[in-house]
């Protein structure tokens, strides 16, 4: 998967919590809260694109949603482990 600069950027600007909540969903999915879901901070992991988020039953766009990292997500962790952000 190719990182855009746009995304190495953001990167470069994120919180060590969106770090820490960036590095969880890369070990595991999570369900995701409403709470969470209405956070700029973390929801911001989607809207670059470093998170996804899924429902658990396929069809259902209703309910609890689950997150995970992104190929992306994963890549800017290990980026980011080799100093290189």
């Amino acid at each position: 998967m190719k990182v855009t600069e746009k995304q190495i950027e953001f990167a470069r600007r994120m919180t060590e919590r969106q770090w820490m909540v960036l590095q969880w969903l890369a070990d595991a999915p999570f369900y995701m809260s409403v709470t969470e879901r209405a956070d700029p901070e973390l929801s911001a992991l989607m809207t670059h694109g470093v998170a996804c988020g899924f429902s658990p039953v396929p069809g259902i766009i209703s309910g609890l949603w689950g997150w995970v990292a992104t190929d992306t997500g994963r890549t800017l962790l290990k980026m980011r482990a080799a100093s290189k952000l």
